[in-house]
């Protein structure tokens, strides 16, 4: 027999085997592949609309502002999203299992993007991705086998474009359809109902100040309809149409729309609006119409016609605040009048005439609070020059307590990304600070915002402000500050800390900014005050590891002396902040710190000045009829006096803040500085006070004026009472040096003495500190002390600390190097 014949007769049975071993194993591997596969309609699943930025949509009867991704079900079957999963990372789509639902035929489920900590509206789903603009949403199916093998498939992706217009969203045009374009939201139902989001027009004509009238163009994209308004409302389908250049002229003698309105503060209150029309400028609002019924967001401009002619603007910054009148004004959702909420509850004899305003809060449209009382505007700023600062969308809020039922409101204005940018332009205050939220404060007081100037050195801190002359929907409203908002951006910018890393705390218990958990760090400090011997050495220097005692002792020695009556470091209208972790060994080192805010009951109010003047009240126990306990007498302060070490500090600072920041030849000057608003304030003046409610400038400046310059013979002899000192009032001298040779610091001042000598006044019950500087190029010799001695140090070293006997002088020796 051949063997070529016997290998072939080999080899066919093997070939046989192999050919069925192969085909086995292919029916296998295709009804693995087949059971791996999604069922069809899980394939034909499509991400339909994607919010980037929520603007405020409606779940049944609440306001959600939570990112959302819409899925929508083309098919005819239900299907289960189980194996289903959201990403924000093309490159890892299994990021967020979505949750265990079901899309019902011809359906749309929208899934809340709530970012790692955010939470979804109630009973709502969500998963814990954060969606952004320029960013590719994917939608995968993944299955894992029983043997382990895992089966995925891309189901759906989207790239959302670089730039959506505020309000719009990116959707399909058609549900599940291929194109898609910026619209307006429809959470949870079908784009066809949903119109598109064009671009704005352009207002070409700058808003500014004009002498006479202004002509004024807009233009928009080919096949654009123009319309506008000059009310403040935003324009609609029934407005105007702009077709030709509009000429402006000065509309202050047309009769006030706003500035008439009388249901701005309780029935009863008194007030009586401007007998004669204010001041006006035009406020332009223009968008733009496509033929399908999509409508773009309303652009605005002002304009300040022949004001050069007007009394109590030169000077000034001016700011136009405009929003839709019915944001302010209507009796539902006007957030600025008693509206329906105190119609009703008149009628339903809940609430009646001659009330406190106390008991009006849960009645009146001006006391709502949070997101479902802001509203939507525009802010314009121009310099005292009248240029153009800042012109930018933003929410605002009616903000304070009692002065909420003033008929001259307060504002809180919000940049948020919704409006368009997530900041305010850095153009504000000199600091450099993009703030997320600003602060428009009526000018009823001057107190609030004159003190900060005197102690915006200290170690406590403070807002910065910018008079201003405001304009509402076009209508003069008043003199303002403009002031800063206390936040984590404030924080960051001022103490050079990092923004995520701060903690701010309101009354002691509200976390303005910060993480709530982190809460728990000042309760500690708190139970620590209140539990801890600190006459124990050993218990007062673990406490100063807790909080920063010269920011608390500044903050404590300010409240004291400017008698402010509505506050306690421990209690209500007070702010702290931390750094949470330590960053350095300055203001980021995690120690608490202290914060001035809500000075309005300053000068003794609520005490009887009748008999006792403001500058004569002992404000280190004596209190407001409101209040129960005064500052010495209420917690943390009785545990700290018992520790020498503070009340050496705490004397000596009062002392400092007295003879520097309180002295009265500079705050004269400070006074006779802020007299220069004099002419913007009695404009205000004449604008809210047809029925006389408050004090006028003159008189505010003149309180102030008296009370300095009377205070300290006061309250220095009540600082030596309570805190039993026993020694004298000593004169402490510290002669001139040059700039450019060095300066001084006196404990915790750094007194001027270019020019002049310096004189200030100490107990002699304590040594005093004093640190010489050397300029760059000099050199700290020693120093020469008549009427005292040194008791630490030597006459050669740069920092000491001096005995008083009694009067005595101090040169600080400098040479040239």
């Amino acid at each position: 027999m051949k063997t070529t014949s016997v290998r072939s007769r080999l080899l066919l049975p093997v070939f046989l085997v192999t050919l069925g071993l192969l085909t086995c194993f292919g029916a296998l591997l295709f009804w693995k592949f087949r059971n791996a596969r999604p069922a069809s309609a899980i394939r034909q699943l499509r991400i339909n609309e994607i919010c980037t930025v929520n603007p405020g949509t409606a779940i049944d009867e609440a306001t959600t502002y939570e990112d959302y991704i819409e899925l929508y079900n083309p098919t005819d079957e239900a299907i289960s999203l189980g194996e289903l999963w959201l990403s924000d990372n093309p490159r890892h789509c299994d990021l967020a299992p979505l949750p265990d639902k079901t899309i019902e035929p011809h359906g749309f489920l929208c899934i809340y993007a709530v970012g790692s900590e955010g939470g979804s509206p109630e009973g709502q789903p969500s998963v814990p991705l954060s969606v952004s603009e320029g960013e590719t949403i994917t939608l995968a199916w993944k299955h894992q086998s029983e043997s382990g093998i895992t089966t995925s498939l891309l189901v759906d992706s989207v790239t959302l474009p670089s730039s959506i217009r505020p309000g719009a969203v990116y959707a399909r045009t058609g549900d599940g359809g291929p194109e898609f374009d910026q619209l307006r939201p429809t959470p949870g139902s079908s784009n066809q109902d949903a119109s598109s989001v064009p671009e704005a027009p352009v207002i070409e004509t700058a808003s500014g100040f004009y002498e006479n009238e202004v002509a004024v163009t807009i233009t928009a994209k080919k096949g654009m309809t123009i319309r506008y308004t000059l009310d403040g409302s935003d324009p609609t389908s029934d407005s105007p149409e702009y077709t030709v250049p509009l000429t402006l002229t000065d509309p202050s003698k047309n009769p006030d729309q706003y500035a008439s309105r009388t249901d701005i503060t309780e029935e009863d209150s008194g007030y009586l609006p401007p007998e004669t029309p204010v001041d006006k400028a035009v406020v332009l609002r223009a968008a733009a119409f496509d033929s399908q019924g999509g409508v773009s967001n309303t652009v605005t401009a002002t304009y300040f016609l022949d004001f050069s002619e007007k009394e109590g603007y030169e000077d000034a910054v001016t700011l136009s605040l405009v929003t839709d009148p019915e944001n302010l004004f209507s009796s539902e959702k006007g957030i600025y009048v008693r509206g329906a909420l105190y119609d009703n509850a008149i009628d339903a004899g809940l609430i009646y005439n001659g009330l406190p305003w106390s008991f009006l809060t849960d009645y009146t449209n001006y006391y709502l609070e949070g997101r479902s009382s802001e509203r939507a505007a525009h802010v314009q700023l121009f310099d005292a020059s009248h240029n153009l600062a800042l012109s930018q969308d933003c929410g605002i809020r009616i903000r304070g307590n009692e002065s909420r039922h003033f008929p001259q409101k307060s504002f809180t204005l919000f940049s948020r990304k919704k409006y368009g940018k997530s900041t305010f332009d850095p153009v504000l205050f000199d600091t450099d600070i993009s703030y997320p939220n600003l602060i428009l404060s009526c000018s009823r007081t001057l107190k609030k915002a004159f003190f900060f100037d005197l102690v915006a050195d200290r170690d406590t801190a403070t807002q910065r402000y910018l008079p201003c002359q405001v304009f509402l929907n076009g209508e003069y409203w008043g003199m303002y500050y403009l002031m800063e908002k206390y936040s984590a951006e404030y924080l960051a910018g001022h103490y050079d800390v990092e923004q995520d890393n701060t903690l701010l705390i309101k009354d002691t218990r509200y976390v303005e900014d910060g993480d709530y958990e982190a809460l728990q760090n000042y309760r500690d400090l708190r139970d620590f005050l209140s539990q801890a011997d600190f006459s124990d050495p050993e218990n007062y220097a673990e406490l100063l590891t807790k909080m920063d005692m010269q920011s608390f002792i500044d903050w404590m020695c300010t409240n004291i002396y400017i008698a402010n009556t509505d506050t306690k470091p421990l209690g209500g209208n007070v702010l702290t902040w931390q750094t949470v972790t330590p960053e350095n060994d300055t203001e980021g080192d995690g120690r608490f710190r202290w914060i001035l805010y809500d000075l309005d009951d300053s000068l003794g109010v609520g005490t009887d000045l009748a008999t006792t003047p403001a500058y004569a009240f002992d404000s280190f126990t004596g209190h407001a009829v409101y209040a129960a306990l005064g500052f010495l007498d209420d917690e943390p302060m009785p545990a700290l006096m018992k520790n020498e070490d503070f009340r050496r500090q705490f004397v000596l600072t009062f002392l400092d803040l007295a003879n520097e920041n309180f002295r009265w030849d500079r705050v004269k000057a400070l006074l006779d500085q802020t007299a220069e608003q004099k002419p913007w304030a009695d404009k205000s003046w004449d604008r809210w006070n047809a029925a006389p409610e408050t004090a006028t400038f003159d008189e505010e400046l003149q309180d102030l004026h008296t009370f300095f310059e009377h205070r300290a013979e006061y309250i220095i002899p009540m600082l030596a009472d309570h805190f039993g000192l026993e020694g004298t009032l000593a004169d402490v001298t510290l002669t001139s040096v040059p700039a450019d040779q060095g300066s001084v610091v006196l404990n915790t001042i750094t007194p001027d003495l270019d020019n002049a000598d310096w004189t200030g006044q100490y107990y002699t019950d304590y040594p005093i500190t004093l640190k010489a500087e050397p300029a760059e190029d000099s050199e700290f010799v020693r120093w020469e002390i008549t009427g005292g001695e040194i008791a630490n140090g030597a006459i050669e070293d740069s920092e000491i600390q001096v005995r008083l006997d009694g009067d005595t002088r101090i040169i600080a020796v400098f040479e040239k190097k």
